[in-house]
């Protein structure tokens, strides 16, 4: 969470870290205590204080709070503690740029989401109270901001809710793209679970979104058709965090939207737990079934287990499926008074089928002896089977989860001064909203045992001539990689010629550990000079992968022009003769051929003759012609400057079913200036003639 939530604690962590000019510290609902970050001090040096494990430090921006991180499209918002939120675009995942902010000052922990509408972007600053409810209006922050950010040097404030304690309190929130609506955290008691249609502001001019619900979670439960004489549980606090996933599959009702809520707590009430109850165990997981909006029903409500083996979770934080199995959920615990080794970890359940019971698998505690005075997890993601999870001091913490009921750690990396608020993985690169040193961006390095990692280098990129001439049928190969752990399925590759896609085509699977190739067909005709043919797999980042910013590459290939004009006998003026040759006894002009619609035949005393055409002695050329038919010749004259036959080559040509292309070098003498092709009828029958080229070597 945002919450630093004791005088001690507050002081440690910035005497810790030495980032912070000043810290406040203010009341809050429940008897719950804030530190405010007000200043940062420099630009930060990405050192890591530990050494680190299976992390490497990509860049970022610094020198100004972070916080939490959004991502929508090629978009990232971060929450800037304290202040509001900065915009960043990440079309080049590894390097963000800033495009845009809303800094009005004084915001509480500011975590943002945002939605694309109609073209419209669209996103919500959340914000909690941190100032009593007497202050002036301009003093507090439990106030949610809806901004258009289309224009993201120029954000438009649409709507404000609050300040107040009804709708302007929402210390997160998930706008679900998919059905237009917003659901806030934050709410106590009756305000525990909020839901509004965000229609209303998108129109012209905007108005307030329309609240659809709003309610008590524990009552919903206490009224729920599948609580079956189940204990309601103590009165509800106030919901942390709310997560939304659409369509998801339910036994026995089918695919639900389903939203899960974390139940803060009494943090510091956790003192005076009731009897039974282990201090700091007071929140819950609400299950809610939100497909009707209007009126939702909670599935479950699960209450962490007590007993031996059961560490107290002393405050419900944040709670998550994990993406590789999304039975499995995680439910983190901010505890920022016990250390590290055995606070302020994660507990995995796993939900039943039908949403209605859960087991408990596990609990992780980061590892005792890391060098943080402020050592718990906070807001994380997952990708497969790992979880990153940001970690206040203890920076970010790579855990995996491959099997839920045993987790291990397999990567970490505390930089310098960090307060890590969360992690979000994304194209594999993590971006973490540090509340002290802004945005980092780190790659995870180890193994992904969970996932597939498609590979490709310039090398994996071949074609089936070595030299190519305009108007060649060139096959291009491109070898695909699976480097991860995984076997990836249905795996599209897209072949591109200067940018422009050639074409498309699937490998059905790929082991891991193994390659395939994937082939199409270049027709170069009309193509001459350097091209980039570029090849990616997966190009709609359909597959979910361990790196997915290593999926193409690109070869440059030098296709030679044809000085023969007109070579294809596409082209024609008339009608009825193509442009650029002359014909002379029995001929004619025909459709199909070898390549495009027209080419041209030739009679036992047909011939045709091409323009004279450009070259120098000394030099080697290539020359070829599809041809078919009875044989004939393939005739080369030599032309001096003033257009006298110096010397003239034929190439007797083999009788062919079908057309196939006879090549052959032409060295021209001394003198030689230019030379004219002609294409000629055999002894017997007719000859037809197609693709006719000349090139340098």
């Amino acid at each position: 969470m945002r919450r630093i939530f004791t005088l001690g604690a507050a002081v440690l962590a910035v005497a810790a870290v030495g980032l912070v000019q000043s810290g406040t510290l203010e009341a809050h609902d429940g008897g719950h205590a804030f530190v405010s970050f007000t200043q940062v001090v420099g630009e930060l040096r990405p050192t890591a204080l530990a050494p680190r494990e299976n992390v490497e430090y990509v860049g970022g921006e610094n020198g100004f709070t972070g916080g939490h991180v959004a991502i929508e499209g090629d978009r990232l918002y971060l929450g800037s503690y304290g202040n509001g939120m900065r915009v960043f675009d990440i079309s080049n995942p590894a390097d963000p740029v800033p495009i845009g902010e809303y800094l009005p000052g004084l915001r509480a922990d500011t975590p943002p989401d945002a939605a694309v509408f109609d073209g419209r972007h669209i996103a919500v600053l959340n914000g909690t109270r941190r100032t009593h409810a007497a202050a002036p209006n301009e003093a507090r922050t439990d106030r949610t901001e809806f901004l258009d950010f289309t224009d993201p040097k120029n954000p438009r404030l649409l709507w404000t809710f609050g300040p107040d304690q009804v709708d302007g309190e929402s210390h997160n929130g998930d706008i679900v793209d998919s059905r237009r609506i917003y659901l806030p955290s934050g709410g106590v008691g009756a305000q525990g679970l909020r839901i509004y249609d965000l229609s209303p502001l998108l129109g012209s001019p905007p108005s307030a979104p329309q609240n659809l619900f709003r309610g008590d979670p524990a009552k919903l439960w206490e009224n729920s058709p599948y609580r079956q004489g189940r204990p309601v549980g103590p009165a509800y606090t106030h919901t942390h965090d709310i997560e939304v996933y659409v369509d998801y599959p339910v036994e026995g009702l089918g695919r639900r939207d389903i939203a899960l809520l974390a139940e803060g707590g009494n943090y510091t009430g956790a003192s005076t737990a009731p009897p039974g109850v282990a201090p700091g165990d007071t929140g819950s997981i609400l299950v809610v079934d939100i497909t009707d909006p209007r009126n939702p029903v909670a599935l479950y409500r699960w209450l962490h287990e007590q007993g031996p083996n059961h560490h107290p979770i002393r405050y419900h934080h944040e709670i998550q499926l994990l993406e590789s199995d999304p039975r499995v959920a995680l439910v983190t615990d901010e505890d920022l008074h016990n250390g590290c080794g055995g606070a302020g970890g994660v507990t995995a359940i796993r939900f039943a089928p039908n949403m209605q019971s859960a087991t408990e698998l596990s609990e992780w505690f980061i590892p005792l002896g890391t060098p943080a005075p402020v050592c718990s997890v906070h807001v994380f993601s997952s990708s497969g089977s790992l979880v990153f999870l940001g970690s206040y001091n203890a920076g970010l913490q790579v855990v995996d989860y491959s099997n839920p009921a045993s987790p291990r750690q397999v990567g970490h990396f505390i930089a310098e001064g960090t307060t890590a608020w969360g992690a979000l993985y994304h194209e594999g690169y993590v971006y973490v909203g540090d509340m002290a040193r802004g945005l980092d961006v780190f790659r995870y390095t180890g193994p992904r045992p969970d996932l597939p990692d498609l590979t490709l280098s310039a090398g994996d990129i071949s074609f089936s001539k070595t030299k190519a001439v305009s108007g060649d049928k060139i096959t291009i190969t491109a070898k695909v990689t699976n480097a991860g752990g995984a076997a990836a399925q249905h795996v599209l590759v897209r072949f591109a010629d200067n940018g422009t896609t050639l074409g498309d085509r699937v490998i059905s699977a790929i082991p891991a550990g193994d390659s395939r190739t994937a082939s199409i067909s270049w027709d170069t005709r009309g193509i001459k000079g350097e091209r980039t043919i570029s090849v990616t797999a997966d190009p709609n980042n359909t597959i979910a992968e361990g790196v997915e910013a290593n999926n193409s590459a690109a070869r440059t290939v030098e296709v030679q022009g044809n000085r023969v004009r007109n070579g294809s006998f596409e082209e024609s003026s008339s009608g009825s003769s193509p442009d650029g040759w002359s014909s002379s006894g029995d001929t004619s002009y025909t459709a199909g051929g070898s390549d495009g619609e027209r080419s041209v035949t030739a009679g036992t005393t047909g011939a045709w003759t091409s323009e004279p055409i450009a070259v120098e002695a000394g030099k080697t050329y290539g020359i070829s012609v599809d041809a078919a038919g009875a044989g004939g010749k393939l005739v080369v004259q030599q032309l001096s400057a003033a257009g006298v036959v110096l010397a003239s080559v034929a190439e007797p040509l083999s009788a062919a079913s079908g057309f196939a292309n006879v090549a052959s070098t032409l060295a021209p003498a001394a003198g030689v200036s230019a030379v004219r092709i002609q294409l000629a009828g055999g002894l017997v029958g007719t000859t037809s003639f197609d693709n006719v080229r000349l090139w340098e070597e």
